[in-house]
């Protein structure tokens, strides 16, 4: 079974190795299952079980330290049938705790009468330095663990970051996977453009996640977010003091985080002209220097850059590099609006409510005339606009499906223009129809005599039997 001790057994090796010159002692430790992880004795062998072991048996159970004076005379050792054939004499041992539980036991050994009495004559010396020594490697055993579970959650993040999918059957969008499965093994730069809101860092984390550099977490920078004075510090970092203000310890820019893995540029078009020209340089021989530094630093990264703007026209408005975009421009991918590509929209709207159903522990699901109605809408805001309406419904409604009623005005009444050319969804007589169940389903949800349902009509102003009527056509 591994144990905690068993993890770091090279440590404890090279530890107990120290401390044996220091006090030119013998040293063994052994782990809760009391098998020698490390020795410095010639008497002892490295990985074996420890038959005769009554002293450490005992210390598992009291949690305290130990000595044994003399093994042929102590009562701990008087059962042991090796009593007197036993070559050490004397041993002092002190617990090693992980967790408030001991998992091992670290100590030094006499194996001669002159050892013996130099034991007993230091022996609170002894002692204290076993406690100190154990305290570090108890110190080791906490900060691997730590580290492991670090090292898991980064698993988990990076799983999570791998579970990510660019939705659709569009044909358009197929080409695009089918060129990012191809390029995967590529380490070639990619320009994706698109509208805002299209998922341009979704599909590069997709490129990413097919990518041999997948185990390492894509690193991204958003240009535009960045002040125009920061912009190079942020990719390139720079040294400490660089300038007025800098952290004293310096900063690693984005570019060094990234290494052996893809760094995504998002909003390239407003990076800095004098920022793309170090950019370019960097592109090209693949080392970064930090500001305030000459040292150039060996860089393995994928570069995926994105943007929303016309990169021609910021050419020739003199506001973006010709040859930095022809460095980047090697693997073009233009994502569609989602108005282009509307036959993905139940899809993308049955995904969204699927997974915020599972987050609000809640099952609504959509009626046909709510879903034409959002494939008829001309979303302008593209995928994260639809995202963030189906959060909205979600989060409104309590049960049931999801109505055109429910919809947000300007979904439900878009402008005459806004209204998809190539085949209507929108109808009026559907909207009244869905209003008025809505209307009537709400007014007869305390409706139980038939009393109540005659006050209903009232409110209405219709007649008892026209309300029947309405409630058996609308099924409710």
């Amino acid at each position: 079974m591994n144990t905690e001790l068993l993890h770091i057994q090279d440590f404890v090796k090279a530890f107990v190795n120290a401390i044996a010159a220091i006090l030119n002692v013998d040293v063994t430790v052994v782990d809760r299952n009391i098998f020698r992880i490390a020795a410095t004795s010639k008497h002892h062998q490295i990985n074996q079980k420890i038959r005769h072991a009554s002293l450490y048996q005992e210390m598992l159970v009291t949690k305290q330290p130990s000595i044994i004076e003399n093994s042929h005379i102590s009562e701990i050792c008087s059962q042991c049938g090796d009593r007197f054939n036993c070559s050490e004499v004397a041993d002092i041992a002190y617990p090693i705790f992980y967790q408030n539980e001991v998992c091992g036991i670290i100590s030094i050994a006499a194996f001669s009468e002159e050892e013996r009495l130099h034991f007993l004559q230091n022996k609170t010396k002894f002692e204290q330095f076993l406690k100190y020594m154990s305290m570090l490697i108890e110190s080791k055993i906490d900060t691997l663990q730590h580290s492991q579970k670090l090292e898991n959650q980064l698993d988990e993040v990076i799983k999570s970051f791998n579970d990510v999918n660019f939705i659709g059957e569009n044909k358009k969008v197929k080409h695009l996977l089918a060129l990012a499965n191809k390029i995967n093994d590529s380490d070639s730069t990619v320009l994706i453009m698109g509208e805002s809101g299209t998922g341009k860092e979704v599909l590069a984390n997709v490129i990413h996640n097919q990518s041999t550099r997948k185990n390492k977490l894509m690193i991204s920078v958003n240009c535009s977010a960045i002040p125009e004075n920061l912009v190079e510090s942020e990719l390139f970092g720079y040294e400490p003091g660089a300038f007025t203000g800098a952290n004293p310890k310096g900063y690693v820019g984005k570019f060094e985080l990234a290494n052996k893995s893809t760094l995504f540029l998002d909003e390239i078009g407003d990076m800095p002209l004098v920022t793309q020209t170090k950019l370019l340089r960097v592109l090209q021989e693949k080392t970064v220097t930090r500001l305030g530094s000459n040292q150039r630093i060996p860089i393995d990264v994928r570069v995926i850059c994105a943007t929303n703007q016309d990169l021609d026209q910021l050419i020739q408005d003199g506001k973006f590099r010709r040859d930095l975009y022809y460095r980047i421009n090697v693997i073009p991918m233009l994502i569609p609006p989602l108005r282009q590509r509307r036959d993905d929209i139940p899809l993308l709207a049955e995904f969204l409510i699927v997974d915020y159903n599972k987050k609000f522990r809640k099952n609504i699901t959509i009626s046909p005339q709510a879903m034409d109605s959002l494939i008829a809408y001309n979303w302008p805001g593209n995928v994260r606009e639809l995202k963030n309406i189906i959060e909205y419904l979600l989060n409104i409604k309590e049960y049931g499906q999801i109505m055109l009623a429910d919809l947000p005005s300007h979904i439900m009444f878009p402008n005459t223009s806004e209204v998809s050319s190539e085949k209507e969804f929108y109808y009026l007589k559907n909207l009244l129809e869905e209003y008025e169940k809505h209307v009537i389903k709400q007014l007869l949800k305390n409706a139980v005599t038939t009393e109540d349902k005659k006050n209903v009509a009232k409110k209405l102003g219709i007649g008892l039997s026209t309300l029947y009527k309405k409630i058996e056509l609308y099924n409710i």
